[in-house]
């Protein structure tokens, strides 16, 4: 016994020993650029630290692979590598390696331009940097705060984490290892940028001569630092342009240009050459203002910094027209546009919309200028109605959290068995993967929820068609079981809905044939929702979801399945969902009688619906005090429901035209 102990143990040592062997080798070829070799190597390291139970080396390489996979902007393999690195440092404990994954689940956000949430993951992290003492992370993290709240326009909370930081700092409580020059340095930046913002010239020119000084001080400094004076350089360039002082602010964008180029800083490079173009633009010097806007676009388009270039465009179809040249002005205008596309969060394409509407009233062309302003005004609408969609991302956000979890605290119990009493250990598993299932069907029902209330006057449809599936199944003879599952996954049906657009779902008149095929892929979006699941209930929602408006005769969607080859749980769903639909009102129609219902129900059996299941659903809905009892339950439904947050305004008919 004890022999057999050791050897488990020398097994486990092993096992951690080629971990770290794998790991350390992963990061040797991601600096080769190996990349694959590189991603091998990290997962495998990741299985073999699971395995041997080394929560926080997993946690590390998933941070390491999340990073990677970021910066080559493989954003949504980056997300759940960050979120599994978080799963297991919970685990462990470890408040700081869970900042860290926090932090880089807000970088990845900032870079998807979703600088909402990344405002509060680093919100999570700085709570987390803060429990554990360690001051450097405290203020990398309030410096991140405070670019994102900046970004944000959140001016005043953006200070005042800049200034926690920076009292951190000049308290000196940070620790040796650290170099306090240059958290200063970066502190001094991001305040004079700010103050700049805020119309505090004197206090953003002493910031940012103090970080140009501690930038320029030692012999032998660090990339950073020099990155650092140029940063600062440039910004006392820009800082001295708006003090009206263009001679001194020539020479500080010069100098920046100068260091940018010989340090191969891109992207100051193009902050650079930016700067002065607006500066010849200010002197009049438009043909120099015009060859340094073109030769920013040059800068970026070689690091492919699409939205850099179309800025730089931008900037330089305003110097076009400064010289009266107008057909040049459109046709970079158009080269500009091409480039960023037209997604509402971002300004670029407002501006570009707003200045191609002007350019082409110049050129007399008024259908293609009346046609930019709509699409700037349309844009300008998108940026600030976003709240369902935001609502959305949050939700789906945290069910793909909750998946990354439920995997983790799975692998951790199946370890546990191989130690334990195996019966005492998978009894464990059951309890807790069923304690997990219930979390994320509870996810699941809240999207599905928040789907319900852009779409149903009343807030209840899904409720009465997981009632009406349920009392249908059971009258078919299926087994009680079978019934309460298929009564609850009823209810998301329709949790794709989340994915269509309000334009499309609010829609109270005829859907046009476009705006129809949009609408019918709810169904695919819903089955996507609910896919991967182990979870019986939530794979039966998957197929309801999928094939719910599938026909008997096979003319439905998405896929045109007819008779048996659509699965029952779709065939009895379909019925409930149109019955509900049908006998209840909506801003377009009244509601019809129960009566009107069935007739309507019998003439499409055996064409839309399966006789079999119209047969049960006539006997159902025809039973005395049938529809009285559903109502009290209703009732009560409703009274728990309002309890709960309310809902948002606005309602439109059920989607079973």
């Amino acid at each position: 016994m004890a022999l057999a102990a050791r050897e488990v143990a020398v097994t486990h040592d092993l096992l951690g020993e080629a971990a770290w062997a794998l790991f350390v080798a992963g990061q040797a070829a991601w600096r080769q650029g190996a990349v694959m070799r590189a991603t091998e190597a990290m997962e495998s390291s990741f299985e073999l630290f699971r395995v041997v139970g080394r929560w926080l080396d997993a946690a590390r390489v998933q941070l390491s692979l999340g990073g990677w996979r970021s910066a080559s902007e493989q954003y949504e393999t980056a997300v759940e590598a960050a979120e599994m690195a978080l799963v297991f440092a919970e685990q462990d404990g470890d408040p700081k390696v869970q900042a860290e994954a926090l932090e880089l689940l807000a970088h990845i956000r900032q870079r998807q331009d979703r600088s909402q949430d990344a405002w509060r993951l680093l919100e999570r992290a700085l709570t987390l940097y803060r429990s554990s003492g360690d001051v450097p992370t405290q203020v990398r993290c309030l410096g991140k705060l405070g670019d994102t709240l900046n970004a944000l326009g959140d001016d005043a909370p953006a200070l005042s984490h800049l200034l926690e930081a920076e009292r951190l700092v000049r308290e000196g409580q940070s620790d040796e290892s650290c170099d306090d020059s240059s958290l200063k340095a970066a502190l001094l930046i991001r305040l004079g940028g700010l103050y700049r913002k805020l119309g505090d010239l004197q206090r953003s020119q002493a910031a940012l001569q103090e970080a140009l000084t501690l930038s320029q001080g030692g012999q032998n400094r660090s990339h950073e630092m020099v990155s650092h004076e140029t940063v600062a350089t440039l910004e006392l360039g820009q800082l001295q342009l708006a003090l009206n002082a263009p001679e001194q602010a020539q020479v500080s964008l010069q100098r920046g240009l100068a260091l940018a180029r010989l340090h191969a800083l891109r992207a100051q490079e193009f902050a650079a050459l930016g700067g002065l173009g607006k500066l010849h633009a200010l002197r009049g010097d438009l043909m120099e203002a015009a060859a340094a806007h073109r030769e920013a676009a040059e800068v970026a388009r070689g690091v492919t910094d699409a939205a850099g270039e179309a800025s730089a465009l931008l900037d330089l179809a305003r110097v076009h027209l400064s010289l009266q040249q107008v057909h040049s002005a459109h046709g970079v205008l158009q080269r500009a546009l091409a480039l960023v596309g037209d997604p509402a969060w971002k300004t670029a394409p407002l501006e570009i919309h707003e200045l191609l509407a002007h350019t082409c009233a110049l050129l007399g062309d008024f259908q293609a200028a009346l046609a930019h302003h709509r699409h700037f005004h349309v844009l300008d609408q998108q940026r600030f109605d976003g709240y369902t969609t935001r609502r959305a991302s949050r939700l789906t956000d945290a069910l793909e959290l909750e998946r990354a979890r439920h995997d983790a605290e799975v692998y951790r119990l199946r370890t546990e068995a191989a130690r334990q009493a195996r019966a005492e250990a998978e009894g464990q598993v059951r309890d807790r993967t069923l304690e997990l299932e219930h979390s994320q069907l509870e996810a699941f029902t809240r999207l599905a929820l928040a789907g319900e209330y852009r779409d149903d006057e009343t807030g209840q449809h899904t409720w009465r068609v997981g009632q009406y599936t349920a009392s249908i199944a059971r009258a078919m003879g299926l087994p009680d079981e079978q019934v309460d599952l298929l009564g609850v996954a009823a209810r998301l049906h329709d949790v794709g809905k989340i994915g269509i657009p309000d334009a499309i779902l609010l829609k109270p008149g005829k859907f046009t044939p476009e705006e129809y095929e949009r609408m019918k892929t709810h169904t695919i979006i819903g089955a996507r929702l609910l896919s991967g699941s182990r979870s019986t209930l939530l794979q039966l929602a998957e197929v309801i979801a999928w094939t719910h408006h599938e026909r008997w005769d096979g003319q439905g969607y998405p896929h045109g399945l007819a008779d048996e080859a659509i699965p029952l749980p779709g065939r009895i769903v379909a019925v409930a969902d149109v019955f509900d639909a049908l006998t209840h009102a909506r801003t377009y129609k009244p509601a019809w009688t129960h009566q009107a219902a069935l007739d309507e129900l019998m003439k499409q059996k055996g064409a839309q619906f399966d006789p079999q299941v119209v047969e049960a659903a006539l006997g159902v809905f025809s039973t005395s005090g049938f529809f009285e009892g559903l109502e009290r339950d209703q009732t009560a439904q409703q009274s728990s429901l309002a309890r709960g947050a309310a809902r948002p305004p606005g309602a439109a008919r059920p989607e079973s035209r």
